[in-house]
């Protein structure tokens, strides 16, 4: 009985550590690509400062550390992450971080199947961003099953060739996709730009209706005051003839 206590903690601690070895290689393996990311978001070189402080932590981890490129993530996925991956991977990467929060405190659940899992995200992760580590974290699945094989249970050479050849695969599919994100967002930009240019024509011929019916107006008012004085005139004239008529017939009447 208390060597088999002492075979459960062996492979607890050693699966323990094969997880720290996964979230090492995870680490190393998304440190150029989340480096890249943020400085281009960020718009600057020194984005881990400006980074930790949007995430309310100290700058105290390295760019390296995969609990901080997974709160980066979860962070900015919007913005920074969704072009390069597909939606369903966001709620795996909270999961990853529950993961790893319970490897920390040393608390990693017994059923090998939820480590297995742990790492087949990582991989996942890994996969359209750096190929080769995802198939080193890979390896680790094998570890974790079997804590105390040897490395003839490791995946062969074959083996990680055609792994590699699934990634790639998964990797141009990504790419296809930002692809296809990027002419989207293109086509988007076009659309504005001819929204605008016919909004500011439209404004131009609203503007120009507007100063057309102004002029309408005005002329219109001065049509106005043209007929009245047109009309004074006429009265006036027709004054006088009746008292030019009038002034003859008294004229006529007196001789």
């Amino acid at each position: 009985m208390g060597n088999q206590t002492k075979n459960l903690e062996n492979t607890k601690y050693s699966r323990h550590a094969d997880l720290a070895l996964a979230f090492t290689i995870f680490g190393e393996g998304m440190r150029q690509f989340i480096s890249e990311q943020m400085s281009d978001y960020l718009a600057s070189e020194e984005w881990f400062g400006a980074a930790s402080e949007k995430l309310g932590r100290a700058p105290e981890h390295d760019a390296s550390d995969p609990y901080f490129q997974l709160l980066l993530i979860k962070r900015f996925w919007g913005p920074v992450f969704s072009a390069s991956y597909t939606e369903d991977l966001r709620p795996l990467v909270d999961e990853l971080v529950e993961i790893r929060n319970l490897w920390a405190h040393f608390s990693i659940p017994d059923d090998v199947n939820k480590l297995d899992r742990a790492v087949i995200i990582m991989e996942r992760i890994l996969a359209p961003i750096n190929a080769d580590e995802a198939v080193n974290v890979r390896s680790i699945r094998y570890r974790l099953k079997h804590p105390r094989a040897d490395k003839s249970l490791e995946p062969t050479k074959e083996e990680k060739l055609a792994l590699q050849t699934k990634l790639q695969k998964a990797k141009d599919k990504v790419e296809s996709i930002r692809e296809h994100n990027s002419q989207l967002s293109d086509e988007l930009a076009q659309t504005k730009r001819i929204s605008a240019n016919k909004q500011l024509k439209l404004s131009g011929l609203e503007n120009q209706l507007a100063e057309i019916q102004s002029k309408a107006s005005a002329l219109e008012i001065l049509i106005g005051e043209q007929r009245k004085r047109h009309d004074r005139i006429e009265w006036l004239f027709a004054c006088f003839l009746l008292a030019s008529l009038l002034a003859i017939l008294i004229t006529t009447g007196v001789r």
